[in-house]
């Protein structure tokens, strides 16, 4: 038996993909951070690691910006240990089975 395709919590429909009409919205959400935050990879907007951003970018292909982030994350990781919580050290994880060391 697998995961339900949708669940309904308090009168609301949770699925487990976004419907159709979101995936352009997301597309067109990251093209936006990509235009008008060039670089964020390197951390040169915010000095917390978001994680989640080079998890994406690596589910999306951005191989490149997504090892960009993982190198920013080990400087940062190395230099301060306080900058890095455990929510970050997984999604570094999620992007090492994604694409590798």
């Amino acid at each position: 038996m697998g995961c339900p395709r949708s669940i309904r919590v308090r009168g609301a429909t949770i699925r487990r993909r976004p419907p159709h009409g979101l995936t352009a919205l997301h597309t067109n959400g990251r093209n936006d951070l990509n235009t008008h935050f060039a670089g964020w990879e390197t951390g040169r907007y915010d000095r917390y690691p978001w994680m989640v951003l080079g998890w994406v970018a690596a589910r999306r292909g951005e191989v490149a910006k997504a090892r960009t982030q993982m190198a920013m994350m080990v400087g940062r990781f190395t230099a301060d240990r306080g900058t890095v919580t455990i929510n970050e050290l997984g999604f570094y994880q999620r992007i090492v089975g994604l694409i590798g060391a």
